[in-house]
């Protein structure tokens, strides 16, 4: 990831290990991320969505200002 001229990013994430790992590698560059963005479709591992929360609360904790949105969408077959 390279840091030219970028003010801030949205980074989707679903809460799993490959997010969580791109949200810390963005961080560990001192980018600065403006939003995360979740997509809760009524996956099977909706445990996700609560593990991104999770980690929202914590960088919160340490000072870092991350919104967060989820945006609900309904499959239809």
């Amino acid at each position: 990831m390279e840091n030219k001229n970028v003010e801030s990013i949205i980074i989707i994430a679903s809460g799993g290990l490959d997010s969580t790992t791109l949200i810390w590698k963005a961080m560990s560059e001192r980018i600065q991320i403006r939003e995360i963005l979740s997509f809760n479709y009524g996956q099977k591992h909706s445990r996700e969505i609560e593990n991104i929360k999770s980690i929202l609360l914590y960088l919160r904790n340490k000072g870092h200002n991350i919104g967060h949105k989820i945006v609900e969408y309904e499959l239809v077959a």
